[in-house]
């Protein structure tokens, strides 16, 4: 105190208990440094309590890393228990986690000419539909806090009635079904808001999919991403969003509430 140095030291147990929501881009602490870091080496960016906001590792760039899956095997059917899945990362050097039908997550990091990539290996898979969910590592240690997913199936000398999954294969004895929901990932929405209208973002985990959008009480519509939501009320507002795959299959609802304010508060 005598410095006029208040920056947390590395034990303190001022890191990472700050406000949870992320800060705005570019927003910078006391110290100069950027206002959300991981400070306690648990892969999560939140901010420090204080002005001050400390790095567990100097040299990190605070930003998660994005997780792509090759959107061509999304929805895809293949005649054999095994195929493999490229997975990318927005940064170099990743490293990256798989889970499959939400269970444990394990490594699928390989290493490429460019650096670590991402491959999954459906290793010791029957017949069945999965979900496969990947989020990247980046080399500071930042989780991606919203894995990528996609659905396929896999088939050795079997087949079933159903649904076929849209541009695969059929089995030997029949189309191969589709019975697994999509589910409705990426929503980015305003909390708070003094605006009448705002955009709403969203994305599937599988190409193909039909969103429906609703507002409060109103009709249930088409929509797309950027959704435009109708005159938001003043107060609490909910909005809905589903969507439904190529064959039928539905997401849950998923609901957010939005608040519009007064100018000025």
């Amino acid at each position: 105190p005598g410095r006029g140095d208040y920056s947390p030291a590395s034990d303190s147990p001022l890191i990472d208990t700050g406000q949870a929501t992320l800060a705005a881009a570019g927003s910078l602490a006391f110290n100069g440094e950027p206002r959300a870091c991981d400070g306690n080496d648990d892969g999560t960016i939140r901010r420090d309590i204080g002005a001050y906001e400390f790095r567990a590792d100097p040299n990190d760039d605070c930003n998660y890393p994005e997780t792509s899956i090759d959107p061509s095997y999304g929805g895809g059917a293949y005649g054999s228990n095994y195929v493999e899945i490229p997975i990318t990362s927005s940064e170099p050097d990743s490293s990256f986690r798989c889970s499959v039908d939400g269970g444990p997550e394990s490594s699928c990091s390989e290493a490429g000419p460019n650096g670590i990539s991402g491959l999954f290996k459906s290793t010791g898979l029957k017949d069945g539909t999965f979900v496969l969910s990947a989020r990247a590592v980046d080399k500071f240690g930042n989780v991606d806090q919203t894995p990528s997913t996609v659905r396929f199936t896999l088939y050795n000398g079997t087949g079933t009635t159903g649904p076929p999954i849209p541009n695969g294969p059929t089995g030997p004895t029949g189309p191969v079904t589709d019975t697994t929901a999509p589910i409705v990932l990426g929503l980015k929405y305003p909390k708070k808001t003094r605006s009448v209208r705002v955009k709403v973002r969203f994305r599937a985990n599988e190409s193909g999919v039909r969103f429906t959008c609703r507002l409060n009480k109103g009709k249930t519509r088409k929509c797309r991403s950027p959704w435009k939501v109708p005159k938001l009320k003043p107060g609490w507002n909910q909005i809905a969003i589903r969507a439904t795959d190529a064959a039928g299959n539905r997401s849950k609802v998923v609901k957010r509430t939005i608040r519009r304010v007064a100018a000025g508060k």
